[in-house]
């Protein structure tokens, strides 16, 4: 017992690599300014709230008041960790590597799992630590009452699992090897899919439980397929919000009231904490037992599946190429703009939206039969109007018959279209004195079409800006991580000529994205030998180096 309780020991409490992160967080002035940074938002949030908000000393209407500063900070909490997460967790995948750390740190006589553990817990501890220096401004809320202590602590724990999960998909990636600088960027693009990709599809119809409850009636649940399986939809559960309220257990089918589905949707809150903790457990088991297997392989996971479904030999052979005049706007032309991962994600990118805005075209233009409608037949000389899904032949209108017309008072002329038929009254003479109609409903109706495309035009609209920063942010320091910087320092390139090629690389990626791009002489112009602005034109095609 003494060596499983000094194990379990070294594992956490004692590992040296949290030691070390837990030792120099205090002392280190970023953590400290991004730490009162975050607490200085927070207090500015409740001050702006509490003073602009009703001034009443009725205790029902404070603790409604207080009620509605709980959920807005629950929000803002778990959407700063959201953003904060992948910035600090993402860092596992290149960092050990770049510093060329790793293959030290993998000599010394740690165990797997303290270096797994240790390198995940080191990285989820900063988030950790904001959370932590949080609960005294949550705490306010307990003074006016309406917030229930459950409420919080479901609150920090959604946000602390999350920050868990991110933390070891990272030490996954890193892991096996599957882990490059490009990966970065795909890593934030996954969380923001997934978490505006899932918000989007939990408002669709399709992934609520439809089902016959004990009288008889079509039922619908208030959450849906994906509600315990995103921290925004779980964080909206524990608010008691009445459109939001998940089910009884008494009321669902019988085949759902079973363990674990119906822990999943009488609890999605619990439920995505536990299942995201499994999920960190999953994901960090292969990490700890084949760390140093697979760090002494040469072969990636990537490189083994390859050769595995016989698409790759392993070692690969190229044809020579020819290099522009300037070496470094042909690399960053052609190595990158022109590589087949960055075609096909380029062309795939553009194909998706296309794909998503004929789908969204296709499903408001069908349209879904009612149970009673008219199509164009009204007969004005005989004052009838045929009723489809009524039941009978034809039914008289009135003289006076009052019609709406998508709850808009129309004219009598509004029967000759074609409508759905929502309700009709008669008269003493059982002819329509009354009726209402609308438009023929549609698979998907067009304010729910606006919300679709909103939406995937936001999230094109922030995989274009992750593009732009992560090409920004590696233009220049992905030479200073592989050390080919001093190399080019040490051959003719001037400063001038790199940074130019740089931009004129960027260009012509940038072309390639026009629906009609510019001939290709526009990127070979002629070489003027002289200083100044001039001289800058030979970046794109010079015949010779600069004169240093």
């Amino acid at each position: 017992m003494l060596g499983i309780a000094d194990y379990l020991w070294r594992l956490v409490p004692g590992n040296p690599i949290l030691r070390r992160v837990v030792e120099n967080a205090g002392r280190k002035r970023r953590d400290l300014i991004i730490r009162c940074g975050y607490l200085g938002l927070l207090v500015i949030f409740v001050l702006y709230t509490l003073l602009s908000g009703n001034s009443s000393s009725d205790l029902a209407a404070m603790a409604k008041q207080s009620a509605n500063l709980f959920q807005e900070m629950s929000y803002l909490q778990l959407g700063l960790v959201a953003l904060l997460s992948p910035i600090f967790t993402a860092g596992a995948i290149t960092q050990e590597k770049d510093s060329q750390t790793y293959d030290i740190l993998l000599a010394t006589p740690l165990t797997n799992g303290q270096i797994v553990l240790g390198s995940l817990l080191s990285r989820v501890f900063f988030v950790v630590a904001l959370l932590i220096s949080g609960i005294p401004i949550f705490a306010v809320t307990q003074i006016f009452g309406g917030v229930a202590i459950s409420s919080i602590v479901f609150s920090f724990l959604i946000a602390a699992s999350t920050a868990l999960v991110t933390g070891a998909m990272a030490m996954a990636i890193a892991t096996f090897k599957i882990g490059t600088r490009r990966t970065i960027f795909s890593f934030y693009l996954f969380i923001v899919i997934y978490l505006v990709g899932f918000y989007l599809l939990d408002r669709v119809d399709f992934f609520h439980l439809s089902f016959i409850d004990a009288s008889g009636n079509l039922a619908r649940t208030n959450t849906t397929w994906l509600t315990a399986l995103h921290p925004f939809l779980a964080l909206a559960v524990i608010f008691n919000d009445k459109s939001y309220m998940p089910p009884n257990l008494a009321d669902l089918p019988p085949e759902y009231q079973g363990w674990p589905i119906g822990w999943f949707w009488t609890s999605p809150a619990s439920f995505y904490i536990c299942f995201m903790l499994l999920l960190s457990l999953v994901m960090m088991a292969p990490s700890i037992l084949f760390l140093r297997r697979l760090a002494q392989s040469t072969t990636s996971l990537k490189g083994w599946a390859l050769t595995k479904l016989h698409l790759s030999k392993g070692d690969r052979t190229r044809k020579p190429r020819n290099v522009w005049h300037n070496p470094i706007a042909w690399r960053e032309a052609k190595t990158k703009a022109s590589a087949a991962r960055a075609t096909v994600l380029r062309y795939g990118f553009i194909i998706l939206g296309m794909i998503g805005a004929v789908v969204l075209a296709v499903m408001h233009s069908t349209e879904l039969h009612p149970k009673q409608s008219i199509d164009h037949s009204y007969d004005a000389n005989n004052a009838t109007l045929f009723i489809d899904g009524a039941g009978v032949p034809e039914i008289p209108v009135s003289n006076s018959v009052e019609v709406k017309l998508n709850s808009n008072p129309g004219a009598t002329e509004d029967l000759y279209g074609r409508y759905e038929v929502t309700d009709y009254t008669e008269d003493a003479n059982h002819a329509i004195a009354t009726i209402d109609l609308k438009d023929y409903p549609r698979k998907l109706e067009a304010n729910d079409a606006r919300r679709w495309l909103l939406g995937i035009t936001i999230v094109e609209f922030s995989v274009i800006l992750l593009i732009i920063s992560n090409a920004a942010a590696s233009t220049v320091t992905r030479e200073k991580e592989d050390g080919t910087l001093d190399l080019l320092l040490s051959t003719p390139i001037t400063s001038r000529y790199y940074i130019w090629g740089k931009c004129a690389g960027w260009w012509r990626l940038y072309c390639r994205w026009l629906p009609f791009p510019p001939p290709a002489h526009l990127f070979s112009l002629p070489t003027i030998c002289s200083d100044g602005w001039p001289g800058m034109i030979q970046v794109f095609s010079g015949s010779s180096f600069p004169k240093r």
